[in-house]
């Protein structure tokens, strides 16, 4: 609440510097900047152009002293993707997971990072530091670049890829855009699905209150650090009372989805340089329903076969509700000097009600599990930049940084109850009093950032054709998280023969306040000695290199860095924080990279990089605890290891470009990387399925990327509008874990996660004069290990999943008024989603088609 808070005030400051400034006249837009295959070759006129260079992304690319990807808001246009996580899956080699989880050559979230604006971000998610790329609406961003080998100036923490994004700027333009969109889904728009109770800021996904946590429940106990085992019968029976029921489902119609955009932006002279302003705002309110299959299996005693041990089916109901917020003040003092504030803001709610229906072959029986879950995730950066030239003869460049960033996860009174039949029963279901059974539960998460950084870059000429930049920096990073978990549930002391007549009732009559006041049900606080942790992580860091030209033939960027990081992590108890269980890890690191590039024929058209860098890989703040925890998305059991080390990596990267022009162009890239002590999620050997993290002794991963981007117009005149995008990669991994995973089934196998082939394709339409785009875009990636086999058991396997999706765009006229039209389908196949163990099927289901049509209002 309070991080919330004061980002809407940081945003309205924003805003307020904003609306002084009024917009100058218009800018003439630039022509289409691809590339021209038919220019002659004759004399050149010489043409003189005004305005900023703005580098496509394929430039972006190829101008890089590393191996970089990039996508641009160009990009995002024609494919239509809204987030973030979308566009990037159709990155080479790049894999997504979970829809918001993003695996780059095989690795895993742990070994990915992101930047906003050149800066960390802190995480969202109470048990892991990744960001969740769903989270980060396209129409936010000008520019994102997959960095694939590491040079200096990233953080160390490095080695799958680096994705950094770069927020919208002030245009040079006036720009003042609306968008209403309404869309819907298959197997969720028109149907039905069960829905609970919320608050009246729902539709914003902000809990009014409703959710929080009673105040008096909060007196008694005074705020967790007094028993409610200690307190009086009727302090307790109050502390049941005050409860907010919440029980009540109903089943409804699911209605369309709605979302609705707008930017404002401009500039104007002040003070002998250049004042600009972007405001910009995303709303979307979606809904899906699934239906899905799921099953457990163990081994039946008899050679490897397997045997079914509980089966049920799951419906879930979900709406998710995105908000987003980016405010940006840039001015151009001088030709020496230029400052930037930039506040970013991105919100993401789902309410989500489950409910399953299975049949337990141990115990013999049928139950009817219920989750209702309001999850509230938020992220907020406020960034303040700067460029220097304060010598101009040298051309010395000095830029920095201060952000301030904070993530927050909230879920409040999340609901869990089951009925349970057995076979002897008749159709008779009846409220489970045992287990977890009736539980509910508050979680908050804060995750503070701190981050200063300061660049200086020196132009040197050393002879006549060769040159470079070296380029000096420094960097704090102060980071604290705090989580913050309790959990109830109700007891009785009567049996359940005496109780039967009531437990076929709905949750809200069985906790009813006159049952409670007469003592049939007693609140019970069932939070966790280790539920409850704060954590902070301070990194400096420096880091030297140079970038030189050599002659017209190569380019050699080479540097180090260096980095002394301590990380801590304190688990306690609510009801006694003076027990606590304090973890620290510290070390110091120094981390070369070098990439020599050579430019044959002056690299006009040709390049080939090789690249070498050794990185490392942290453990998570949590990981490093020996105090176990519930993961709150897979709600199984994780301790973390005290003795967890740092891993070392080993990166070799070979890229061979070619390009035609600004546009069109192949590529073919190799890849090697060996880990020294990487950190792999284990099963604990004899602890009932308990996860923890080990270090392995080794593992290995290498690859092949390729891919072609060309026009089709020398093809055929016919063609001039049409291009194809086509992509693969191939990757092949090893991990041997050693001791840390006597349990598994295969102590060496493919890393977790890892797709040993990915590819896309694109096939677009883009007619400048018509104003005109449409595209084809085809995504699959091949099977990967979701879940690592124990004792026996073979590994679970996600099977290939083919995408289909479209896009069409138009810039039309209606009465004067320029308006674009958008229709988006996603999920044309809609293949269905199938995970398998031993060639049988754990689980199964389909997401539906969905299709949305936006209309662009610009003034």
């Amino acid at each position: 609440m309070k991080i919330r808070s004061i980002a809407l005030a940081a945003l309205s400051a924003t805003m307020l510097t904003a609306v002084p400034v009024s917009a100058q006249e218009a800018i003439p837009e630039s022509q289409d900047s691809r590339g021209d295959s038919s220019a002659s070759t004759g004399a050149m006129e010489e043409i003189v152009v005004t305005g900023a260079y703005r580098p496509n992304a394929v430039t972006r690319s190829r101008d890089s002293d590393s191996v970089v990807d990039a996508l641009s808001s160009d990009d995002f246009a024609i494919t239509g993707d809204s987030s973030v996580v979308d566009a990037l899956a159709r990155v080479p080699g790049l894999t997504v997971i979970n829809s918001k989880y993003v695996y780059v050559r095989g690795l895993g979230e742990r070994y990915s990072n992101t930047l906003l604006n050149g800066a960390p971000l802190p995480s969202p998610d109470p048990t892991r530091r990744v960001i969740p790329m769903d989270m980060f609406p396209t129409g936010a961003l000008d520019n994102v670049d997959i960095q694939k080998t590491y040079s200096p100036r990233l953080p160390g923490d490095f080695s799958g890829g680096m994705v950094a994004m770069e927020t919208r700027g002030a245009p040079a333009e006036r720009v003042m855009q609306i968008s209403i969109g309404i869309g819907g889904n298959s197997q969720a728009t028109g149907g039905t699905g069960l829905h609970f109770a919320g608050g009246g800021r729902d539709w914003l996904g902000m809990d009014d209150g409703m959710r929080t946590l009673p105040t008096e429940l909060n007196r008694i106990t005074e705020n967790g650090a007094r028993s409610l085992n200690l307190v009086s019968d009727d302090e307790r029976a109050l502390a049941g009372r005050s409860l907010n029921r919440g029980y009540a489902t109903e089943l409804r119609d699911i209605e369309p989805g709605v979302s609705i955009s707008g930017r404002w932006g401009g500039g104007r002279p002040l003070g002998g340089g250049d004042l600009g302003f972007m405001l910009s705002a995303r709303y979307s309110n979606d809904w899906a329903y699934r239906d899905e299959e799921r099953r457990t299996f163990g081994l039946s005693g008899v050679g490897d076969e397997l045997s079914t041990l509980d089966e049920g089916a799951q419906n879930r109901t979900q709406n998710t509700i995105d908000l987003s917020l980016l405010g940006n003040v840039e001015w151009d003092v001088s030709a020496g000097t230029f400052l930037r504030s930039t506040t970013f803001v991105t919100r993401r709610t789902d309410r989500t009600f489950l409910r399953e229906f299975g049949f337990y072959s141990e115990n013999d029986i049928h139950v009817a599990d219920t989750t209702l879950e309001f999850v509230e995730r938020q992220l907020f950066s406020q960034q303040f930049a700067g460029e220097h030239h304060p010598d101009a003869a040298r051309n010395l460049v000095i830029d920095w940084t201060v952000t301030w960033s904070a993530a927050t996860r909230e879920e409040p009174d999340t609901l869990f109850y089951r009925y349970e039949r057995f076979d002897d029963a008749g159709d008779l279901y009846a409220f489970s009093d045992t287990g977890q059974s009736n539980e509910r539960s508050w979680e908050e998460l804060e995750d503070e950032a701190v981050n200063y950084a300061l660049n200086l870059s020196l132009p040197i000429q050393f002879s006549p054709d060769s040159d470079g930049e070296i380029a000096f920096g420094l960097a704090w990073l102060d980071k604290k998280r705090d989580s913050y978990f309790r959990r109830f549930r109700f007891l009785t002391d009567f049996s359940r023969n005496n109780l039967r007549s009531r437990l076929g009732q709905s949750p809200d009559l069985i906790f009813s306040d006159e049952l409670i006041a007469e003592g049939l049900w007693e609140l019970q606080e069932t939070t966790q000695p280790t539920d409850n942790y704060a954590a902070g992580h301070n990194l400096a860091a420096a880091y030297l290199m140079a970038d030189l030209n050599l002659g017209l033939n190569w380019r050699w960027m080479f540097g180090a860095r260096y980095e002394d990081s301590t990380q801590d992590v304190t688990t306690f108890e609510l009801i006694d924080p003076t027990r606590r269980n304090v973890r620290e890890l510290s070390e110091a690191a120094l981390l070369p990279a070098m990439t020599v590039t050579w430019l044959p024929g002056g690299g006009e058209s040709q390049q080939i990089r090789l690249g070498y860098s050794r990185t490392l890989n942290r453990p998570d703040l949590k990981e490093l605890s020996a105090a176990p925890y519930i993961d709150p998305e897979e709600r199984y059991t994780v301790v973390g290891n005290p003795d967890l080390m740092v891993a070392s990596i080993d990166n070799v990267d070979l890229r061979w470009e070619y390009y035609f022009d600004n546009v069109s162009n192949i590529q073919l890239a190799f890849f090697h990387k060996r880990f020294q002590d990487p950190i792999e999620r284990v099963i604990r050997l004899g602890a009932g399925g308990i996860r923890t993290f080990a270090n392995a002794e080794s593992a290995t991963l290498k690859g092949v990327e390729m891919q072609l981007r060309t026009e089709l117009g020398p093809l055929a005149d016919a063609l001039r509008d049409f291009e194809l995008r086509l992509n693969a990669a191939f990757v092949d991994s090893t991990v041997n874990v050693g001791q840390a995973g006597a349990q598994q089934t295969s102590t060496e196998r493919h890393l977790e996660g890892q797709s040993p082939w990915v590819a896309n394709l694109q096939f677009s339409y883009d007619n400048p004069d018509r104003d005109l785009q449409a595209a084809l875009l085809f995504n699959m990636a091949g099977e990967r290990i979701v879940d690592v086999g124990t004792q026996g058991l073979p590994d679970s396997y996600e099977r290939p999943v083919a995408r289909l999706d479209f896009n069409y765009r138009h810039a039309v006229e209606f009465r004067g008024m320029p308006l674009r039209l958008q229709l988006k389908i996603r999920n044309l196949l809609d293949d269905d989603y199938e995970v398998l163990r031993g060639g049988r099927t754990e689980r199964l289901y389909t997401r539906g088609r969905s299709i949305s049509f936006s209309v662009d209002l610009q003034f």
